[in-house]
């Protein structure tokens, strides 16, 4: 068969058979995958997609469930989304029920042959669990087979639950259908990254001749998911991390790394060359032992709200099933001989990633040619996801007068250099792959059976003595016996020195485009100690929330670190020998050591209290941020005993930093009850905990002469919303003032630079027939001041503790930052079109979490590039409670797209938009920043909402969204529009209230 662009099956007929089709895998991916192969006309014009299960649906009932499910990125493809529903019809019965199976290809028949064409082909994806593979199996061949074309099966994994079952399985299947018939799907196969792998490879001179054991030190390949197994725990619990992720998607992954070069990897009839050598592989990796892994499980974290897996209540109470594992394995052959493989997989960890890093071994005699300077381990990066990316870690001199080695990156991140370009779902080109007849990217019978026997001597053996897996708390690393047994085997953490030599060389407080923070935010991979490496030494402590620990890791453990050298501890080895690395004989160091201990004891401020004195009255003001105190000292004396502790001692390192964490954790903890129980009560309310700024101020109502000294004297906090909404506007203007200074000489924004970000995102800026100045005035008077949504657009969103509110065209993300300093929410993500505003607001994100401010600890901000109609998936726009638009640029016809996006999200409970064009002022645009529409979406409300700034603004309220958009169809069909595409608003629906 050709297997090159074989498109042949474009001109038969072809019905798709979606065994199981009321489940979720079909809703989630198979659907949405055929429906994008049938926009891109990958799918023929004669195709038929039947869906079949136990359950009992009628057609219309059916596409009403799926239709949610299948999104379209393009307006093209919105014009066919119809089309394909229609295509898609469903039909009940049993799957052992040869004549349940017979029925509807007796249906199907007839559809094939009112197209008229002499050959007919059929798909069957099964997207159902394999305990039903022989029946279904079985009954598919008796009934449903067509002789006119050909038949392929799509099967799902699991494949078995070891390699007996597996075997089993195999015999059944293989008696009823041939090897070229079976497509063991295995979505990982389809990530671009991993299709990647073989040209890249294979096709560039510079690695092949290194990639063997006489280059390269050790491979480690990574999954791990920041989320736990939400409420699925009781299908996890049967499988485990093992046979989820590890035996599947990561030893496919590492067949492409260690497998020979293929005979052919393109062309004709080369899916088996593939599989041939990746089997090749597979069977000289010997069966991985006990003593070479690390199992973990994880717990609940409290803090953080988060529950453990045994909080699961799908899950027994008595599981000792594994959420976590890492696992050495080697590959027995010429090329790979000693080098370790490394394996690291878990659920509820501190981020997503998945990620393949291959570590080089040093230069021979480098020590001798550089003696006394550090040279970083050089590393090949391919991150797999959320984003992908390649890039190679080597070294340079930094530049300067000293000779100091650093880390520099080549960097191909794929949304930077291929902006615009689509990269397909893993499901759709594999199903594509499938219609083709193309089979490398599927997982063969031997494959599986070779795999199954590298893993079943260790699952066997856990299970069989029951081994308890090692706790660790939602959000961490994973067990620290992890990084021990990764050390062990020869891996090497990278630190990064890049950070370090820049900070050194560039002004604390320097914003530029070429200041760290903008570099570190450009290349987050290359600054991040998160993103280039797992390193313990960089990590963040566990009591840190996931949103600040993103910006801390490297920092939090340092200091740690730092304050276990200041107090002169004695790290501790497993034997019990002690390291005195912190201390010093030399009386001078002694002296300079306890100065800083004092220095430090003195400037230490509680992180709740900062005293501010003034000659006319005495004030304390609870700040949102305190400011770190810094010290020459510790940078000139700390960070050597430091540097050195780490190369002599990590492990005792690690471990005394835990103890100083854990004793500061307690420490804050103590600090935080002993405020809840002094909470005060002021003017008969409640002071909220953390959400505002306390006051004491003389200045009271009653007359001075009347006033005690005592009471002068007092310090009772009293709560002031002004100073509270005067500190927060201040503290935004801080965080986004490079980016103000952009807006203000509008050099990142200009037209052209909106319509070209947009070009390929459903339009969703209708800005093409402003001319420049109409563009400028509403780019520059878009933003609402922090005063008005303090007193205006916070009140009306009434934002709860549980709502997770969203900015639908956040820009830069001013609104969100506010929205979770001023109310109880908790989870605020914003979704921005144009890049160069998601970088200013990321950059924001950044100065905010290094401010570490005690009330975001337990919030979440965060913002994504793309179009509200595409949302990512990371995003989770449809968890929606609370929804606000600046539709400052939006015309009519985008708002009612809009709208009809948002009646379908189940969760909303409340919708603002905002617009600079209002009835107020007629077809004529605002002149001045603060003119302002807002248009309130909601069931009547019962609160009193202050409108006094309505000589600047109008407030219309809708009594649902289906009124809005009966109002928006109305305005479009009538042509009630102005010269700006905006609709005229009726007078009388103006809506206020005292």
């Amino acid at each position: 068969m050709d297997e090159h662009n074989a498109c042949e099956y474009l001109e038969t007929a072809l019905t798709v058979f979606v065994i199981g089709a009321s489940g979720d895998l079909a809703k989630k991916k198979t659907y949405p995958s055929l429906f994008a192969l049938y926009a891109s006309g990958y799918l023929p014009e004669h195709v038929v997609i039947v869906g079949y299960a136990r359950s009992t649906k009628k057609d219309a009932d059916f596409r009403k469930q799926i239709a949610p499910y299948i999104k379209s990125k393009t307006t093209e493809a919105e014009a066919k989304k119809e089309d394909f529903l229609s295509k898609c019809i469903y039909r009940s019965g049993n799957y052992d029920s040869a004549e349940d199976v017979g029925k509807v290809s007796k249906e199907m028949e007839a559809f094939e042959e009112a197209h008229g064409t002499s050959v007919v082909n059929r798909l069957f994806y099964f997207a159902i669990p394999p305990t039903v593979f022989e029946p279904i199996g079985l009954s598919i061949k008796k009934a449903a087979l067509t002789s006119c074309g050909w038949n392929r099966l799509i099967v799902e994994k699991p494949f078995g639950h070891d390699l007996e079952s597996f075997n089993k399985l195999s015999k059944d299947m293989g008696v009823l259908y041939n090897e070229d018939e079976i497509y063991r799907i295995d979505h990982y196969l389809g990530k671009e990254m991993v299709q990647n792998l073989l040209v890249l490879r294979f096709s560039n001179t510079i690695f092949e001749p290194i990639w063997n054991r006489n280059y390269i030190s050790s491979v480690t390949i990574t999954f791990k998911e920041d989320i736990g197994t939400e409420g699925r725990g009781g299908y996890f619990d049967s499988y485990g991390i093992i046979r989820d992720v590890m035996q599947n998607h990561l030893l496919q992954v590492l067949s492409l790394v260690a497998m020979e070069p293929p005979v052919m990897a393109a062309g004709n009839n080369y899916s088996n060359y593939i599989r041939d050598e990746k089997v090749k592989v597979l069977n000289c990796i010997e069966p991985i032992k006990l003593e070479n892994t690390v199992l973990g499980q994880y717990e609940g974290d409290k803090e953080r709200n988060e529950p453990g897996y045994l909080d699961d209540p799908t899950v027994p109470k008595e599981s000792v099933t594994p959420t976590f594992a890492t696992a050495i394995m080697y590959v027995n052959n010429p090329r790979w001989s000693g080098v370790p493989f490394i394996m690291k997989a878990g659920k509820a960890l501190n981020e997503r990633k998945g990620e393949i890093r291959v570590q080089f071994r040093p230069p021979p005699a480098v020590e001798h040619m550089f003696p006394g300077v550090e040279i970083p381990v050089q590393e090949l990066v391919l991150r797999l996801q959320p984003e992908e990316a390649v890039y190679m870690k080597m070294n340079m001199k930094s530049p300067g007068l000293q000779t100091q080695a650093i880390s520099s990156e080549l960097d191909l991140s794929y949304s930077e250099r291929y902006e615009g370009t689509e990269v397909p779902d893993a499901y759709t080109r594999l199903i594509l792959d499938v219609l083709r007849g193309k089979q490398a990217a599927f997982v063969r019978d031997d494959e599986l059976r070779a795999a199954w026997k590298i893993f079943t001597p260790l699952l066997d053996e856990i299970e069989g003595q029951k081994v308890k897996p090692l706790p660790y708390t939602f959000g961490s690393r994973g067990p620290k016996e992890s990084d021990e047994l990764v050390n062990k085997a020869g891996f090497q953490y990278h630190h990064v020195q890049t950070q370090e030599m820049t900070q050194r060389r560039r002004p604390a407080n320097r914003k530029g485009p070429r200041s760290a923070e903008h570099r570190k935010f450009m290349s987050p991979h290359l600054l991040d100690p998160r993103s280039t490496c797992d390193s313990p030494l960089l990590s963040s402590s566990l009591e840190i929330s996931t949103t600040v620990a993103m910006a801390q890791n490297e920092d939090d453990k340092n200091t740690a670190i730092k304050t276990f050298v200041l107090k002169g501890e004695t790290p501790q080895d497993v034997s019990g020998a002690s390291t005195t690395a912190s201390s010093s004989d030399d009386g001078e160091t002694k002296r300079k050591m306890d100065y800083i201990e004092k220095e430090k004891d003195e400037t230490t401020v509680d992180s709740d209290e900062l005293p501010r004195r003034s000659r006319r009255k005495r004030r304390v003001v609870i700040l949102l941020s305190p400011s770190e105190v810094s010290s020459r000292y510790k940078r000139r004396i700390v960070e050597p005993k430091v540097q050195t502790l780490l190369k002599t001692r990590p492990i005792a390192a690690i471990d005394a930093a835990d103890r100083v964490e854990a004793a500061v954790k307690e420490k804050k903890r103590k600090q935080i009850a002993a405020k809840r129980a002094k909470k005060t009560v002021c003017k008969g309310k409640t002071t909220p905990n953390g959400l505002v700024s306390p006051v004491q101020d003389e200045k009271k109502k009653t007359p001075k002469k009347k006033r005690s000294t005592k009471a002068r004297r007092s310090l009772e906090p009293v709560y002031c919303f002004d100073l509270q909404t005067t500190y927060v506007s201040k503290l935004i203007n801080e965080l986004y003032e490079e980016q103000e200074q952009d807006d203000r000489e509008m050099y990142n924004i200009t037209r052209e630079t909106v319509l070209n970000e947009t070009s390929s995102c459903m339009c969703s800026q209708q800005i093409e027939n402003l001319n420049m100045e109409e563009f400028r005035r509403l780019m520059t008077y878009g933003e609402v001041s922090v005063e008005s949504v303090a007193t205006t657009i916070l009140p009306l969103l009434d934002l709860g503790e549980n709502d997770v509110f969203f900015d639908l065209g956040c820009g830069t993300g001013k609104i969100l930052v506010q929205a979770v300093l001023q109310t109880p929410c908790k989870r605020a993500t914003g979704i921005e079109l144009m890049q160069n505003r998601v970088l200013e607001g990321h950059k924001a994100l950044k100065r905010l979490q290094e401010r570490d401010i005690a009330i975001l600890r337990d919030k979440q901000i965060k913002i994504f590039r793309g179009d509200i109609f595409v949302p990512p998936e990371q995003a989770r726009l449809m968890d929606a409670t609370v929804v606000f638009i600046n539709n400052v640029m939006f015309g009519p016809a985008l708002m009612l797209k809009v709208m009809e996006l948002l009646k379908d999200m189940s969760k909303l409970r409340c919708v603002i938009t905002l617009r600079k064009i209002c009835e107020r002022h007629g077809d004529v645009k605002c002149t001045r920043a603060g003119n302002f529409c807002i248009e309130y979406v909601h069931p009547p409300i019962e609160a009193e909402i202050d409108v006094s700034w309505a000589d600047k603004t109008s407030v219309y309220l809708y009594e649902s969204l289906d009124y809005k958009l009966r109002e928006l169809r109305r305005q479009l069909a009538n042509g009630t529009t102005g010269s700006t595409g905006w609709p005229k608003v009726d007078g009388a629906s103006k809506w206020r209230r005292a």
